[in-house]
């Protein structure tokens, strides 16, 4: 299984975005989104429902608590 911070950063890139596009959607800064893809921080219930609804995936598959869905397992250099 995979950890939030891989996720994060394995789903932002499928759909080729910067960290600063990602936060400019999230209403965040881009050192926030580093924190997170680092690891050094969690975000917030709210930040995760948004980043579910940008990503279309389960709270589940974020956190790394299953599996994604296989079409974003088809394409391994993120990981």
């Amino acid at each position: 299984m995979s950890t939030f911070r891989k996720n994060l950063k394995i789903l932002r890139k499928q759909l080729g975005l910067t960290q600063d596009e990602l936060a400019d959607k999230l209403n965040i800064s881009r050192s926030l989104i580093s924190h997170y893809e680092l690891g050094k921080r969690l975000p917030k219930y709210h930040t995760l429902k948004q980043l579910c609804e940008i990503f279309k995936v389960s709270y589940d598959e974020l956190l790394g608590k299953s599996d994604f869905s296989d079409y974003y397992n088809k394409d391994s250099s993120y990981k």
